[in-house]
């Protein structure tokens, strides 16, 4: 293989436990839960991601703070840093 990167984790054997201790029991329901979940999972789906207000507010917050003037030199000196060196710049 071409570079390539293989990870093993190994563990001891009581490390591994049945995953009948965490499967949920069988349950019964009616049909008027099964509609409701239907129905739920309807008006919660979308046709498009387009439609979805997905902006990272918490960074966008984050980045307008005073306190993170040295985070952003930390990663304007990186970029720098990698664009002298030919790689591109991080996100």
């Amino acid at each position: 293989m071409d570079e390539a990167l293989l990870l093993s984790g190994l563990h001891w054997a009581d490390e591994i436990r049945s995953s009948e201790e965490i499967t949920p029991a069988e349950t019964e329901l009616t049909e008027d839960e099964i509609k409701g979940a239907l129905t739920l999972m309807d008006t919660m789906t979308v046709g498009s991601l387009d439609e979805l207000d997905v902006t990272d507010h918490y960074t966008e917050a984050l980045h307008e703070s005073p306190l993170s003037f040295p985070m952003t030199m930390r990663i304007d000196g990186l970029n720098s840093t990698r664009q002298k060196q030919g790689m591109p710049a991080s996100a």
